[in-house]
């Protein structure tokens, strides 16, 4: 089963340098979230393969260290992925942007469980997603309810390590 993970918050736990991760695969590289984690891993010599679940081209992502791109169409069927051994998916949108409760879902929880699987169908034991405050399966709040549905959905998958991030905005 996934271990539940707790942010460490005193200042011992912020200063360990736990080891970098191996061969990632990272979903959401072009928000905000998921681009960070790109820059980060990207920047530390001691990380791996770097492979970028996109839907179009990116050059500055391209362009950085051990980072390959993966086209998707961001519908349909999801690539396969090359072995990894951890997946981070900062996938999301809004029902605004998406323009229907139909287009968030196909986002947030069809592209994202996707991902998951694909990714421990390519040898991933650790996951990494984020969420939102509040998710709940059981919300009676569309947005919120797809947020734990998903996350159900990528716990059941299996993962040695899951951490689930809920931030605010």
């Amino acid at each position: 089963p996934a271990q539940a993970l707790t942010p460490c918050a005193t200042p011992a736990a912020r200063d360990h340098n736990p080891p970098m991760l191996k061969d990632v695969a990272i979903a959401g590289a072009t928000g905000l979230v998921g681009r960070g984690l790109a820059d980060r891993l990207a920047a530390d010599p001691r990380g791996g393969a770097l492979h970028l679940l996109l839907r179009r081209p990116q050059p500055a992502l391209q362009a950085l260290p051990r980072a390959t791109a993966i086209t998707w169409q961001g519908s349909g069927t999801m690539p396969a992925l090359p072995a990894v051994d951890t997946g981070l998916c900062a996938l999301g949108t809004t029902i605004r942007t998406a323009g229907s409760e139909e287009a968030f879902r196909a986002v947030d929880f069809d592209a994202v469980v996707a991902f998951a699987q694909a990714c421990r169908h390519s040898g991933a034991t650790r996951f990494g997603l984020v969420s939102a405050l509040g998710a709940d399966a059981r919300s009676g709040i569309f947005y919120n309810r797809v947020k734990g549905e998903a996350e159900e959905a990528v716990a059941a998958l299996g993962f040695e390590r899951l951490v689930i991030a809920r931030p605010s905005l």
